[in-house]
């Protein structure tokens, strides 16, 4: 099996819509997998609103500031609309020489969920996550430890999902011939693709990891053009 040359590797998670997102990192935060999952608010969203503002108080989690963020900052249409011009007109000011793409990616760094896996031997199956990891494109030296039940580097174990303000839906991956091919049922007319990153040495473990619980939200796991 080859090994991987690029820093990071790219899957979608094609959605139904927004509110199947949030649903998402609820079942991510409940997967044995998933070690840590974190959570940052930035400009303009980070308390961007009089709702946002009046609902931190009670919040007793980090979950539930996503929730908040989310439901008066993105599932608000109004407010989305509204936030993500005044991220463009933000963004062109501090860097006007800007180009589309940057400002659309530097846009997933409004709502960024970050996560981190168990260690695959930490699972109840390991032979399994092992043998899920050979099957996909993997760096060889990782794969080598773990056939030798050697712990991996924490780097590899780590991912980050982006939803991006500039447009949420990231209509731009809808013309790839993956995402096509899963825009069917609930998934059909209007998808939310969110796009998860991680270093590109392991990407099987996440495959093995995470696709059952992105099915539980009739979600489809893909792999991205770059």
């Amino acid at each position: 099996m080859m090994t991987l040359e690029a820093p990071h590797l790219t899957m979608g998670i094609v959605l139904r819509d927004l509110r199947a997102y949030q649903q998402l990192v609820h079942v991510f935060s409940a997967e044995p997998a998933v070690s840590t999952l974190d959570f940052t608010f930035k400009a303009p969203l980070y308390k961007a609103t009089a709702g946002i503002k009046a609902a931190l108080p009670d919040c007793k989690s980090a979950l539930d500031k996503f929730d908040v963020y989310f439901e008066h900052g993105i599932l608000d249409e109004d407010v989305r609309v509204a936030l993500a011009e005044r991220f463009r007109t933000q963004y062109v000011q501090h860097h006007p020489r800007t180009e589309a793409s940057d400002l659309f990616f530097a846009s997933g760094e409004v709502i960024h969920v970050g996560f981190t896996l168990k260690n695959p031997h930490d699972l109840d199956k390991p032979s399994q996550a092992v043998a899920a990891i050979a099957a996909h494109p993997h760096d060889d030296g990782v794969l080598s430890r773990l056939v030798e039940k050697k712990a991996v580097h924490p780097e590899h174990l780590k991912g980050e999902i982006r939803l991006y303000l500039d447009h949420v839906y990231n209509p731009r991956r809808r013309k790839e011939e993956a995402v096509q091919r899963v825009m069917t049922g609930s998934r059909t007319n209007d998808p939310v693709t969110v796009e998860m990153f991680s270093d590109g040495a392991i990407p099987g473990y996440f495959v093995y990891t995470l696709e059952p619980a992105i099915d539980e939200v009739d979600g489809a796991l893909v792999w991205l053009e770059g």
